[in-house]
Formats: C-alpha cells, sequence, structure tokens
C-alpha cells in the first residue's frame, strides 16, 4: 500500500475493534480501506517533508531493515493520530506519540540524526542545492545615465 506502511501495521497498535471505531464512518461495523490509505498517504507525505531535506524520498527501505523498521514507525504514529484527529478524541498519549514522531523527523532533518543511508550528491542544477547563479553584464545604472 505505501512506501513505509501498510494497513496491516495498525494492528500493532490498535485493536480490530479500535480500528473499526476508527475508519467506520457509515456505520457499517466494518473496516474502511479507504480511509487507512488515506491517513497512511498522508503520514508518509509528512515523513518525506522532512526526510527529504537530507534524503531522496521516498527512501528506499529495501537496502535497511534498520531504517525500514524506523520510518515505519514513524509513519504509523503519524497514521494513528491521524486517525483519532479525525474523529475528534484524541488520547494524551497518542498526542505525546505523535509529537516525539515529529521531535524526531525535526531532528532528522537539522542532521542531528542520520538514518545510515547515503545523502544525494548535490549538483549545481539542484532547485534545493542552495547556490544561486548571477549573469549580465557589468554595466551600472544610476539617475545620470538613465540606465
Amino acid at each position: 500500500m505505501g512506501n513505509y506502511l501498510t494497513s496491516d501495521n495498525f494492528r500493532e497498535r490498535l485493536s480490530e475493534a479500535d480500528l473499526i471505531q476508527l475508519t467506520d464512518d457509515d456505520g457499517v461495523g466494518e473496516l474502511n480501506d479507504a480511509v487507512l490509505a488515506g491517513v497512511i498517504a498522508t503520514a508518509e507525505a509528512d515523513v518525506d517533508s522532512y526526510l527529504s531535506t537530507r534524503y531522496l524520498t521516498p527512501v528506499d527501505v529495501s537496502t535497511s531493515a534498520g531504517v525500514a523498521a524506523m520510518l515505519k514507525s514513524r509513519a504509523l504514529d503519524l497514521a494513528v493520530y491521524g486517525l483519532y484527529l479525525r474523529r475528534g478524541n484524541l488520547p494524551e498519549q497518542v498526542a505525546t506519540v505523535r509529537d516525539n514522531c515529529i521531535a524526531w523527523l525535526r531532528d532528522v532533518s537539522a542532521g542531528r540524526v542520520a538514518l545510515g543511508l547515503p545523502m544525494p550528491a548535490e549538483s549545481s542544477s539542484s532547485p534545493t542545492s542552495g547556490r544561486v547563479a548571477y549573469g549580465g553584464s557589468d554595466r551600472k545604472a544610476n539617475r545620470l545615465t538613465g540606465l
């Protein structure tokens, strides 16, 4: 389903009854896979928005089981938060876990925490390389020359 997370991963944190209650918008007593897909997409986009300052995203988690586990856990933190937020019933523990997740992602983004993956090489044509190119003539405009 996602790059870091699947719908089955929710069962690591939530009971089936909780999953149904948090996703069943139509009141039919069944898990709504479309809702899970939506919160997974949002959570993974949030994770990637932080990681993209240091790594190519989505991160290829096939190269490291440790990185895969870390990103799955962080995406799951955000996705569970998203499920509860949809219902307006946000347990304090879920909010705390989400806050800790965001703090970790900020640390990765700032370079204080590394994933242990190679960082992409910057190129001068990269829009995020932080370099500015200047061009043009050496002519200077002033009020006397009218240029």
